[in-house]
């Protein structure tokens, strides 16, 4: 079982929601399936970027070090990291740093949570007899 191919998912659901779909209904069912999948992108992005600003947030309203919203929205663009400050750009870097960590936490938790269930869910159907290989 491999997490790094996760993304290859995607196309496989698609197959076999078609797969399970009656011929009449094969279009909408697979026009579902790419609509669900993009709102769940969509409200993870939003997710993802709201715990990403409220760790920023965070770190930034008990920062001592002069540190602002601003200079943190600017750490992309090379001409204002020339100009800044090393050693508030370092601190800085951490903050960034650190939401950008809480993200990839909590979706390591997220895809262990979803493969215990996954497991979980699988184990009990096999051992009730529901699974059918036709």
């Amino acid at each position: 079982m491999s997490i790094v191919h996760l993304g290859f998912n995607f196309s496989i659901l698609s197959v076999t929601t078609q797969q399970a779909a009656v011929k009449d209904l094969i279009t909408p069912s697979t026009m579902l399936n790419m609509l669900l999948r993009t709102i769940g992108q969509t409200l993870l992005a939003a997710i993802y970027g709201l715990i990403f600003n409220s760790f920023v947030d965070s770190q930034l309203s008990g920062n001592t070090a002069g540190i602002s919203l601003k200079l943190v929205n600017t750490l992309n663009s090379s001409k204002t990291i020339a100009q800044t400050d090393p050693t508030i750009l370092e601190s800085a870097r951490q903050i960034v740093f650190g939401g950008i960590h809480t993200i990839f936490l909590l979706v390591l938790i997220m895809i262990i949570g979803g493969l215990i269930i996954n497991r979980f869910a699988w184990t009990t159907r096999f051992l009730k007899g529901e699974m059918n290989h036709d």
